[in-house]
């Protein structure tokens, strides 16, 4: 199932000059585990990440296709 992650930027990384901010980030996951979508901004709360996940669910029906040269 295609799911939406919501993890704390930085969590991944054991090596202490590349941590992260600490915020929240999210990922779009396909069923395999690739990631296929993530969101560009970091959030100080978790709540502030499922509202992002939500404008995207809510905005991206509709959303045109643009290709940039």
């Amino acid at each position: 199932m295609t799911r939406f992650e919501i993890y704390r930027d930085g969590a991944s990384f054991s090596d202490r000059d590349r941590q992260g901010s600490g915020e929240w980030r999210w990922r779009l996951v396909a069923e395999d585990g690739t990631v296929i979508a993530g969101g560009g901004a970091s959030f100080a709360t978790v709540a502030g990440a499922r509202d992002g996940i939500e404008g995207v669910k809510r905005d991206a029906p509709s959303a045109d296709i643009v290709e940039l040269a």
